[in-house]
């Protein structure tokens, strides 16, 4: 099994915030902070579509569906709107805020959590099977 971090957040903080648990080996596909001065930052969109459904600066729906060329199933650990495009194309959606009503409303295959230690938890539970994962779908949402 192989884990990449799809954010739609800054690299730099989503950096620290890994090496901090052990982590910060882990793969990320985010919007780059840069610091192009003594006090200047330059903030780039490596990761951007310009078609992309949600408009964010990490287009996730693109990076899903070209990581599910490397992997058999996408799991989705997710909480907003720049989540909502690729909810409809993981396997499982592990949802908070308002990410579990849009699953609950298009009937995604999703587990509502309040923080990373629930996903934790469930995530054996998933890969023993006793949460079911939608087929393998990809599609536009409404």
């Amino acid at each position: 099994m192989s884990l990449t971090v799809v954010s739609d957040g800054l690299d730099r903080a989503i950096r620290a915030l890994l090496t901090r648990y052990g982590l910060g080996d882990l793969p990320i596909v985010a919007n780059h902070l840069e610091q192009s001065g003594a006090r200047s930052w330059r903030l780039e969109f490596p990761h951007s579509n310009p078609g992309c459904r949600a408009a964010s600066g990490t287009c996730k729906c693109e990076r899903a569906e070209g990581l599910r060329r490397l992997a058999p199933s996408v799991l989705l650990i997710g909480d907003g709107s720049s989540d909502f495009c690729v909810a409809g194309s993981a396997d499982f959606v592990f949802a908070k805020h308002r990410l579990i009503a849009h699953c609950r409303e298009r009937g995604y295959a999703h587990l509502p959590m309040h923080g990373f230690v629930d996903a934790r938890a469930a995530l054996s539970r998933l890969l023993a099977g006793e949460l079911h994962a939608q087929p393998h779908r990809f599609h536009q949402d409404t």
